[in-house]
């Protein structure tokens, strides 16, 4: 993970050469980079996956089952979880051949830390440990693996939480135990997640193209 803005315009420039660029988007996405002015954020995607649109976002989360406390009320958890800003996916999700298939996947979220002034968080540490509960809370069956702090990496803080859990999903045959890695980052005036999603059991592991995904993350 990169950061500062003299690297960031530096690979903006490199990566974006030749594209007419509208001042008036923020997202701007060539071959496999990816830009997002607005929050001063780019990546690469792994090479041969799928951005999954957002209008294809309601209709995936209608096939997942959340934790049985929260069957009767899922329709309001989705409501208030929020969406995030991109997600990524091995195989393409509209590709029929593709049904009944596991898909790895990523998932990058930001949100203004002005947003969360009047629950008084102090830093990453208290942002970090909320977001994650919550998710734990909603999730079938989750168990927290590990839990990392490194202080900072250059000027960004950063927060990981190894975790597994039971995904169910009308698509696939069976219930699956997934892992997880959620990346949680504090830079400028945003908190930023990275989530990572693989699974062993359907014999589906990307740590390597995890590591070159965070390896190839710019911050401004």
């Amino acid at each position: 993970m990169k950061q500062g803005r003299r690297n960031f315009l530096k690979v903006t420039s490199i990566a974006l050469a030749g594209l007419t660029i509208d001042p008036l988007r923020a997202v701007t996405t060539n071959n496999n980079f990816y830009v997002n002015r607005a929050l001063g954020l780019a990546f690469y995607k792994p090479n041969n996956w799928h951005y999954v649109k957002v209008s294809d976002l309601v209709e995936l989360k209608k096939k997942l089952s959340l934790a049985d406390e929260w069957k009767d009320i899922e329709q309001y958890v989705w409501e208030n979880t929020g969406e995030p800003i991109c997600i990524i996916a091995k195989y393409d999700q509209n590709n029929p051949q593709n049904i009944g298939k596991y898909s790895p996947s990523i998932a990058v979220w930001a949100e203004p830390k002005s947003d969360y002034e009047e629950y008084n968080f102090e830093g990453l540490v208290q942002y970090s440990d909320t977001m994650a509960s919550a998710r734990m809370n909603y999730i079938k069956d989750s168990d927290l693996i590990n839990k990392k702090y490194v202080s900072t990496n250059g000027n960004v803080s950063i927060i990981e939480y190894d975790l597994e859990y039971t995904l169910l999903h009308e698509e696939l045959s069976k219930a699956l135990r997934v892992q997880t890695k959620m990346v949680y980052a504090e830079h400028g005036s945003y908190y930023y997640c990275f989530d990572f999603v693989d699974c062993k059991e359907a014999n589906q592991v990307e740590e390597d193209e995890f590591n070159r995904f965070r390896e190839g993350i710019n911050l401004i």
